[in-house]
C-alpha cells in the first residue's frame, strides 16, 4: 500500500487519549502508506516481531509490489495460492454481501479512472465510466480453498479497504502470543486497543473532526478496533468546484457523498475496516439501520452538515464533543 493510499494524511484519524505511563513505550514505522505506531509495556522483541509481521503483510497485500501475488494477478491475469489472502478475501466477500455491494474489493479500475492515484482533476467520460463498471463487482471474485482465481480477464483487486484491519489483527495476535495484554496499535488512524491500559481503565479513542482541528467524540474501548473512513482522506476539486473523495460507490461508479466520516467499533479489526468503507458508501440512514441489525458492529456517522448519529450500542459510552 503506497503512500498515496488511505493513510496518506499523517495526522491520525483517531488518537488515543491516555495518561502518561512510565513503563509504556511507543515505537513507529512507515508501513502500509502511513505511520504505524505500537504503544506497549516492555517486551521490545515482541513489538519488533509485530512490526516484522506487518512488513510481510504490507508486501503481500500491496497490489503495487512486484514481489507480491496481487501484482501478477492484476497485471498478468495470474491466479495464485495464498491461504492468508484467500481468508481475507472471504471476509471481504461476506461484508460485500452484507452491505449489498457497498464494500467491494474490485473497485481499483474505478479509483484509477477517477484519477485518485494521480491527483484527479475532473469526473471521467460517461462512456469510459460505463465500460469500467463492467469490470467491477464482487460476483467476479472467485476463491477456491487457498487459491484466488480470475474468471474474468481484466478483474483487478485492491485490498486496501480491508488489509489494515488484517494487519491490526495480526499485530495484536503477535503481541498476545508474546504475553503482552495491554497495547495500542495504530495503523494510520485505524486502531486496535489490546486489553486495557496499565491502570486498568479502558483506552479512550478520539474521533477526528472531519472539517477542522480537534475531535467530535471520545470512545472508550478494550479489545476492540476503532476504524474511520472519511471524505477528507484523499480528494480532489473539479473545475466546477465539486469536491470528490476517493471512496467510490461501486454500484454507481461515483464517489460517495452522503457522509463526512463514519467510525466503526468492532471486536474484529478485519470486519471493522471493511464495514467502515461499506457504511460510508451506504450513508447515515441505510447504514445505521444495517448496523442496528448486525451483531458486533457499532458506528458513529458524521454527515457533511456535521450532524452526528450513533448506533444504540454506543449510547451511554460515547462522549460527544461540541462541533464548532
Amino acid at each position: 500500500m503506497a503512500m498515496a493510499g488511505r493513510g496518506l494524511i499523517l495526522l491520525a484519524v483517531l488518537f488515543a487519549c491516555r495518561s502518561e505511563d512510565p513503563v509504556s513505550r511507543t515505537r513507529s514505522r512507515v508501513l502500509m502508506g502511513s505511520y504505524v505506531t505500537i504503544t506497549a509495556s516492555g517486551a521490545d522483541a515482541a513489538v519488533e516481531k509485530a512490526f516484522a509481521r506487518l512488513q510481510d503483510i504490507n508486501r503481500r497485500f500491496n497490489f503495487r509490489d512486484s514481489t507480491g501475488p496481487l501484482y501478477g494477478f492484476n497485471l498478468r491475469d495470474e491466479p495464485f495460492a495464498d491461504a492468508e489472502i484467500a481468508g481475507v478475501i472471504r471476509t471481504a466477500l461476506e461484508v460485500g454481501a452484507a452491505t449489498g455491494g457497498a464494500f467491494d474489493i474490485t473497485v481499483q479500475p474505478l479509483v484509477e479512472l477517477w484519477g485518485f492515484y494521480t491527483g484527479g482533476s475532473d469526473p471521467p467520460d460517461p462512456a469510459a465510466l460505463d465500460s469500467t463498471l463492467a469490470l467491477v463487482g464482487m460476483d467476479k471474485v472467485a476463491v477456491s480453498g487457498d487459491s484466488v482465481l480470475k474468471p474474468v480477464p481484466g478483474l483487478r483487486l485492491d485490498l486496501g479497504g480491508i488489509a489494515k484491519g488484517h494487519a491490526l489483527a495480526e499485530a495484536a495476535r503477535v503481541l498476545r502470543t508474546a504475553g503482552i495484554h495491554s497495547a495500542l496499535v495504530d495503523a494510520g488512524g485505524d486502531i486496535y486497543a489490546l486489553g486495557r491500559r496499565q491502570d486498568g481503565r479502558e483506552w479512550r479513542i478520539g474521533v477526528r473532526h472531519p472539517r477542522g482541528e480537534g475531535i467530535v467524540a471520545v470512545i472508550p474501548v478494550a479489545d476492540r478496533a476503532v476504524v474511520t473512513s472519511g471524505d477528507y482522506e484523499r480528494a480532489f476539486t473539479a473545475e466546477d468546484g465539486t469536491v470528490y473523495c476517493h471512496i467510490i460507490d461501486p454500484r454507481l461508479g461515483r464517489p460517495a457523498r452522503a457522509l463526512a466520516s463514519v467510525t466503526v467499533v468492532a471486536a474484529d479489526p478485519v470486519r471493522a475496516d471493511a464495514w467502515a468503507t461499506g457504511l460510508f458508501v451506504l450513508g447515515p440512514d441505510e447504514g445505521l439501520a444495517l448496523v442496528e441489525a448486525t451483531d458486533d458492529i457499532e458506528a458513529l456517522f458524521v454527515t457533511p452538515e456535521l450532524e452526528m448519529r450513533q448506533s444504540s450500542g454506543l449510547a451511554g459510552i460515547l462522549a460527544r464533543e461540541e462541533i464548532p
